[in-house]
């Protein structure tokens, strides 16, 4: 009830709202949210998003699009989680885990960053990250979830076209 509260306010305000969410339950309510707010069709920002958005699954990425929410999502990661997100979150929840390649398929709006200073800011270190899925030892040879792999040239725009449409500059940079 809180965060529908917070995601109203925003919108009655016509605000952008951007959450941390790593894990599908916290989507799950971010998403819901947003959907019940009774202001978000007034609010001209309403390009709300969800950050990290790591855990995700089908009916999530579904909603994403459907409620054209912006996901901000840091390819970095994939050097840091490979190793302990199947052991965290279960072999059954793997299918859709650090999902980027297909929700720009789906037409998601996704962002890069990097979640600095927990790790480093260096676009051309994530863009690695995001067309390699290896770690920088380049292991695992195939990447990790290759099937998520991004061209070169998606990968760069995460950080130029989409991240100036994450900041209404769409018209002006990218």
């Amino acid at each position: 009830e809180e965060l529908d509260d917070i995601i109203a306010f925003f919108d009655r305000h016509q605000m952008q709202a951007a959450v941390h969410c790593i894990g599908d339950r916290a989507m799950d309510m971010v998403l819901q949210a947003i959907e019940k707010s009774p202001y978000r069709q007034e609010n001209p920002k309403g390009r709300h998003g969800i950050v990290h958005a790591q855990i995700t699954n089908p009916a999530i990425l579904q909603k994403m699009k459907e409620l054209d929410v912006l996901v901000y999502i840091q390819p970095v990661f994939v050097d840091l989680d490979m190793n302990i997100v199947e052991q965290n979150v279960g072999a059954h929840r793997m299918d859709k885990v650090y999902a980027w390649k297909s929700m720009l398929d789906m037409g998601i709006h996704a962002v890069g960053g990097s979640d600095a200073p927990v790790v480093s800011f260096h676009p051309l270190e994530n863009i690695y990250f995001a067309v390699t899925r290896q770690t920088v030892h380049g292991n695992p040879e195939e990447g990790w979830i290759p099937s998520e792999k991004m061209p070169v040239d998606e990968a760069v725009k995460l950080f130029t076209k989409y991240a100036a449409y994450a900041s209404f500059s769409e018209d002006e940079l990218g």
